[in-house]
């Protein structure tokens, strides 16, 4: 009942529905059944944007996972603890985790979440600047998910992977790679993730200068997203429309507007690296009109912080969007 609570988007439904069944499990001892309820409940808080609640549930579920010795379960939990620590921009323990999970995943012998912790490993490497590593640990994981016919999992691969062409300046590279994924993406009908390939596709058109193109496919991933109940698809379709909309003059007031208020939702739920992203972009946004002293403000934030995280992806694009002094 829990789960079919969150396919209806009853998060609160289906997190008390998770909570009644671990009280029974732990009842009678069932510590796996309990397990799976603090995995699912975490998964509830995850889907709510709530990281700090998913994290100390997906804590309690690999310790009843291993108290087990369920190997299944505690490569699931360590993979859904991992990604929470990622969001909240703590890479190293997030790498750590994914390392262990694939590691029990391929003594279980399960292609699909090897190919999962494979792509987070690559998404760990492209935040921390790696690129190199991070587009081989890509292919790897595209090319398992194709051979096990998992087209829906291949194409949400293949958006980061034109992410990373994006980052590298391949631009008409980034935008095949991106309206591939968002075809494919429609097709199998998971209308979130085809939202986020727009956001890259949006962009990759703005920097090969297609600016009208842009605008629309920005407009359409934001519009989209506004539905969706992902934090991540909102945050990165958001921000892609800001700084198109922000870059171009299209609407650039507006643009400022919505860029800050994802800063702040952002920083409020603890996503470190889209508030970073995202106030990255507002300073791009900000020195296109003209708004140098704020932008170098939010620069030297953003420095500062990813050189604690060690998140240089966004580090290199603020050291190169600062003014010389």
């Amino acid at each position: 009942l829990g789960v079919i609570a969150i396919d209806q988007g009853d998060l609160g439904g289906a997190e008390s529905l998770f909570n009644q069944a671990l009280v029974i499990y732990r009842e009678i001892g069932a510590h796996s059944n309990a397990a799976a309820s603090e995995l699912d409940i975490g998964v509830a808080f995850h889907l709510e944007g709530d990281l700090p609640a998913a994290e100390t549930r997906y804590r309690s579920a690999l310790d009843l996972y291993s108290e087990s010795n369920d190997k299944v379960g505690t490569a699931m939990a360590l993979t859904n603890l991992g990604e929470i620590l990622f969001l909240r921009g703590d890479i190293e323990n997030s790498k750590e985790l994914h390392q262990e999970a694939l590691v029990l995943n391929t003594e279980i012998g399960d292609p699909s979440a090897m190919a999962y912790d494979t792509f987070r490993l690559g998404e760990i490497f492209f935040a921390s600047g790696d690129l190199v590593v991070a587009h081989s640990r890509f292919e790897s994981a595209k090319s398992t998910q194709q051979d096990i016919g998992e087209n829906l999992s291949a194409a949400a691969t293949q958006i980061s992977l034109a992410r990373l062409e994006l980052a590298e300046g391949r631009y008409a590279a980034a935008e095949e790679l991106a309206r591939r994924a968002e075809e494919v993406l429609r097709v199998e009908g998971a209308a979130d993730l085809a939202a986020l390939a727009e956001s890259v596709l949006a962009n990759a058109l703005l920097a090969g200068g297609q600016n009208e193109a842009a605008i629309d496919i920005a407009a359409r991933s934001m519009a989209a997203a506004e539905t969706s109940g992902d934090k991540l698809v909102v945050y990165a379709a958001t921000t892609a429309w800001g700084r198109v909309a922000g870059i171009t003059g299209e609407e650039p007031e507006r643009a400022i507007d919505v860029l800050e208020q994802v800063v702040r939702d952002a920083e409020s739920r603890e996503f470190k690296q889209a508030e970073l992203e995202a106030k990255t972009v507002l300073a791009e946004v900000l020195l296109a009109n003209g708004e140098q002293q704020t932008a170098i403000a939010h620069l030297e934030k953003v420095i500062r912080e990813t050189e604690i995280f060690g998140l240089r992806q966004i580090l290199n694009r603020a050291r190169t969007l600062m003014p010389p002094n």
